[in-house]
């Protein structure tokens, strides 16, 4: 049956840490810097399911008197109450077939759809692409719909890695017990499967518009929180305004690079901090869309991740000092508002911070390790 959120949320924390571990742990150094796999596949998963026709018509599923059939022709054919009652019947029966049976049945189910449609669908190949069945779409459309784009997005995953494969092949030729190719493989495996499981064909093609038209579309921080949240609710004007408090979010972070590096002597270590701030607080914009949070909720959340900063990056004993806050810039781009309060902005981040640290365990906890 389809994942509720609480398993979504585990699968997408299992599938990072399995992904991770794999990536840093058991391919070779020189392969290692794959750590984009599910960032490339999200993208190129979106692309072609906004482009479905061109997947559907290169993978020749579906045919009529041996020639092919467009994605369109077949949509309103597949309509009939009797096919959807019986595409639910063999997706329950296929969970305890061996092999030989199950071949059985998708040849009879296909049999079935031929003499109802006019159209011979490869029910098999498309029950054997998925390897959970409780993860197969509700009705015929959408399975052959969702295997033809997962089959393309993965060709397109492995034409942008050629180089990265090619040095894998390389490394298992040389050495005969390496399994470089294999892992390399199992990571592109596992950046398809958390899609197939997590996939909504009416919610993820609605928003997956939504984010190509407010010029989103290949924003992995964007497509992979639409995977993770229910709402597709979200109107195309909160989508273009998140486009513009991003590119507002990283306008600043630019404009104030300089100067706060500039003060300091660690230089790896404050880039590094910089650099993990800066996609905390899109991270955190992109989720407050997606989940409605309140403005309260989202600068709390903004001081939350502006004092991490400070003490990961060894400012702490700036904070009232030479630092000087980021977040008065950043609110009033994504409120568009003119603060014209006489609160130096300097003091800006200390001041609110102690105010909060009253109302939450959590922040005086971060206050006194500073």
């Amino acid at each position: 049956m389809p994942c509720d959120e609480g398993s979504r949320g585990f699968i997408v924390v299992a599938f990072c840490s399995a992904i991770l571990h794999h990536w840093m742990c058991k391919i070779p150094t020189e392969v290692a810097t794959l750590t984009n796999v599910l960032e490339k596949y999200l993208v190129f998963f979106k692309k072609a399911c906004l482009d479905p026709s061109s997947s559907f018509d290169g993978r020749e599923s579906v045919t009529f008197n041996g020639s092919r059939v467009k994605l369109e022709n077949i949509f309103a054919s597949l309509q009939d109450q009797e096919i959807k009652d019986k595409f639910q019947d063999l997706k329950e029966k296929m969970k305890y077939l061996d092999d030989d049976q199950k071949l059985e049945l998708t040849t009879s189910f296909s049999d079935f759809l031929l003499e109802k449609t006019s159209y011979k669908f490869d029910v098999a190949r498309i029950m054997g692409f998925f390897v959970d069945f409780d993860t197969i779409p509700k009705n015929v459309f959408e399975s052959f719909f969702l295997e033809a784009v997962s089959f393309t997005a993965t060709a397109d995953l492995h034409t942008y890695f050629k180089k990265e494969i090619e040095e894998c092949l390389l490394i298992s030729m040389e050495d005969e017990n390496s399994n470089a190719k294999e892992l390399l493989f199992e990571q592109f495996k596992e950046a398809s499967n958390f899609v197939v499981n997590l996939f909504d064909h009416s919610r993820h093609t609605v928003l997956f518009q939504k984010l190509e038209n407010a010029g989103l579309g290949d924003d992995f921080l964007c497509l992979f929180e639409a995977f993770q949240k229910s709402n597709n609710q979200i109107s195309s004007e909160k989508f273009s305004q998140l486009k513009q408090n991003l590119d507002a979010i990283d306008s600043i972070f630019n404009s104030r690079e300089a100067g706060i590096f500039s003060e300091v002597s660690n230089a790896d270590l404050l880039k590094s901090s910089y650099d993990n701030y800066r996609l905390d607080m899109k991270k955190c914009i992109i989720s407050g869309i997606f989940s409605l949070e309140s403005q309260e909720e989202l600068e709390f959340k903004f001081i939350n991740h502006e004092a991490n900063f400070v003490e990961s990056s060894d400012l702490g004993n700036n904070i009232s000092g030479n630092f000087r806050s980021l977040l008065p810039d950043i609110l009033k781009k994504i409120n568009n508002t003119t603060d014209n309060s006489q609160e130096s902005e300097s003091l800006f981040f200390y001041n609110r911070f102690q105010q909060r640290s009253s109302s939450s365990p959590e922040v005086q906890h971060q206050v006194e390790r500073s």
